[in-house]
């Protein structure tokens, strides 16, 4: 039950990720946002590794300060919530 749990945040998690892409591309960059923190809270709750590892990569292409720690507020530097410099990752 527990490892099916896991199972489905872990799809969830990347299925949302993926949808927050589509949302950049479609410039659409608050729903973009908005993904992300889900994956990240969820991802951060359930120990997600993978989850947490892909968060970490895309805020360093969209140069996010703080890294993916900011997609949960209270870990951005500054305490706001950090804005999407560049609307593509870079690479």
């Amino acid at each position: 039950m527990i490892r099916q749990e896991i199972g489905d945040a872990a799809r969830l998690c990347a299925s949302l990720f993926n949808m927050g892409h589509l949302h950049l591309q479609n410039d659409e960059p608050e729903e973009a946002f908005r993904a992300w923190v889900t994956v990240y809270r969820q991802a951060r709750s359930m120990g997600l590794k993978q989850a947490l590892d892909n968060l970490e990569e895309l805020a360093g292409q969209l140069r996010l300060p703080g890294g993916a720690g900011c997609l949960g507020g209270v870990d951005a530097p500054d305490g706001r919530r950090p804005r999407i410099v560049d609307r593509q990752p870079v690479g």
